[in-house]
């Protein structure tokens, strides 16, 4: 393809679009793989953003061009190849922003100890993040799984405000929860594919405490039973009381 051709070709809505698909693949990249929430604006949110409205923008100028210039066969077919493509990134650079905005489980770290702390009943402000996995999907369907691993310092230990919450157990804590929590029972192990692939870990703590809610419909929140049969829709966490770490984990199949 020579110059005069390149030319034509990269007019203001191709490059547009291709700005588009940048930001939303840059976009993309940050809600996957940005987990440790160490922004203060949230990099997802900005980029999706940014996508959509470029892309908007390309879409305007590709009906412009279709409309206006010479309707040669190259000119219409790139022009609604153009359209086309913006109006994917316009669909998904719209959902990718919605998630980044309202999920808990993105790099707003002060909105999701708030989060957390409410459906632990603890004060977990003084904690930080190591480690922060969201696999929930992007269509609202429900199904996917949070993991967390807070740290607090020495000074910061919240062992007894959990010794003092009714919503909270001493360790250790039941066979069924071991295991649907990736953990070894009398040599038995359930094949969880998050805990190999995605790092979902939570170790067998000796010391400290757990929480436990299950958030099956019409079901009673404290029955630990509901976690040996499928569907699992239930919130747990483990608190290592000799190293100070929270471990936060919320499923739903």
């Amino acid at each position: 393809m020579d110059t005069v051709k390149l030319k034509k070709f990269f007019s203001i809505p191709v490059i547009m679009f291709l700005s588009a698909a940048l930001f939303f693949l840059a976009g993309y990249f940050c809600f996957w793989y940005m987990e440790d929430g160490i922004f203060v604006i949230d990099p997802a949110l900005c980029f999706s953003v940014l996508s959509f409205v470029i892309a908007f923008v390309a879409l305007i100028c590709a009906i412009i061009h279709l409309i206006r210039n010479k309707k040669t066969k190259f000119n219409v077919i790139r022009n609604i190849a153009v359209i086309l493509l913006s109006l994917a990134i316009l669909f998904f650079s719209y959902f990718m922003a919605v998630f980044s905005l309202f999920s808990p489980t993105l790099p707003f770290q002060n909105e999701d100890k708030k989060i957390t702390s409410q459906q632990l009943n603890v004060n977990l402000d003084k904690g930080k993040y190591l480690k922060r996995k969201n696999d929930y999907g992007w269509f609202l369907t429900g199904d996917g799984y949070y993991f967390s691993i807070m740290q607090f310092k020495d000074e910061d230990d919240i062992s007894d405000d959990l010794k003092n919450n009714p919503e909270w157990n001493e360790l250790p804590m039941p066979s069924e929860l071991k295991l649907s929590l990736g953990m070894e029972v009398d040599g038995k192990k359930l094949d969880l594919e998050y805990r190999e692939e995605d790092g979902v870990i939570i170790p067998d703590v000796q010391n400290g405490f757990y929480f436990f809610r299950n958030r099956q419909n019409e079901a009673n929140p404290k029955d630990i039973n509901a976690v040996s049969r499928m569907p699992w829709n239930y919130t747990a966490a483990v608190y290592d009381s000799d190293t100070h770490t929270l471990y936060f984990f919320e499923i739903d199949t």
